[in-house]
């Protein structure tokens, strides 16, 4: 049975559905088994030993990426829509606070 939520409260406030899990989990996890588990994953099998944990998408689709059948910009593109951008780190080596600024107002380089 459906419950509809008062005006201005989520039924889901933390953002994610109930068992998400985030691709960098998935490849964490996945990245510490065998090469034999890795690729029963990637073609949505469960290996031996894995127990009751439920074979999410998120699982298969590190395992593809680990074994390079998944293009990585678009497992990228996955990550940041379900996890956040990563944030960029700026360094800076000033000896002034006018190398500071100079440095802020040229920004990063690549």
């Amino acid at each position: 049975m459906l419950t509809d939520f008062p005006p201005g409260v989520s039924g889901n406030p933390g953002g994610f559905p109930k068992g998400f899990l985030p691709l960098s989990k998935a490849y964490a996890i996945v990245s510490k088994l065998e090469l034999s588990e890795i690729e029963e994953v990637a073609s949505g099998k469960k290996p031996k030993g894995w127990g009751k944990r439920p074979l999410l998408i998120a699982y298969v689709t590190a395992a593809r990426m680990w074994l390079g059948a998944t293009s990585v910009s678009a497992a990228a593109e996955i990550a940041d829509r379900t996890e956040g951008k990563v944030k960029g780190t700026l360094e800076l080596q000033v000896s002034s606070l006018a190398g500071l600024v100079a440095a802020l107002a040229k920004g990063p380089s690549r």
